[in-house]
């Protein structure tokens, strides 16, 4: 379960945390899910939680193909904020290229270092403090590649 989400209904977040290592496919596959979930919402936000990768192989190839269906402009999806917290130098640094990438779409990406000021930006949806830490895999049958 390396890339694992929970909805909070309550607050209109979802939490998306990565666990031991990450691929291409697991940033692709989240990237469906977290797509569909935004559209079907007018507003939402993302807590991205990189803590405990411990190995990443994502490639920046990934991250411009997922940055460029983001800006399409027939792509249909709320205002969506996304906090990235990313610790380690690669996933900070891919993190930033997205962030960089989305620059002028419907999603506002920032990347932080530390949960708390991530958490921080996100403050106008209110983040529980209580989100389960093991949160619901991404199920199979939404994955294409």
């Amino acid at each position: 379960m390396p890339l694992a989400y929970h909805q909070n209904y309550s607050s209109s977040v979802v939490v998306v945390r990565g666990m031991g290592k990450v691929t291409d496919d697991d940033v692709r596959r989240t990237a469906m899910v977290l797509y569909d979930v935004a559209a079907l919402a007018s507003e939402m936000a993302v807590l991205v939680d990189l803590r405990a990768v411990t190995h990443c192989t994502v490639s920046s190839d990934t991250i411009r193909t997922l940055a460029a269906f983001h800006c399409q402009p027939d792509t249909q999806i709320g205002a969506t904020r996304v906090a990235i917290v990313a610790p380690a130098d690669l996933a900070y640094g891919l993190s930033r290229m997205y962030a960089t990438l989305v620059e002028g779409s419907a999603i506002e990406v920032e990347v932080f270092r530390d949960i708390d000021t991530g958490q921080a930006w996100l403050q106008p949806y209110q983040i529980s403090p209580h989100e389960p830490p093991f949160p619901l895999p991404l199920p199979d049958s939404l994955c294409e590649k």
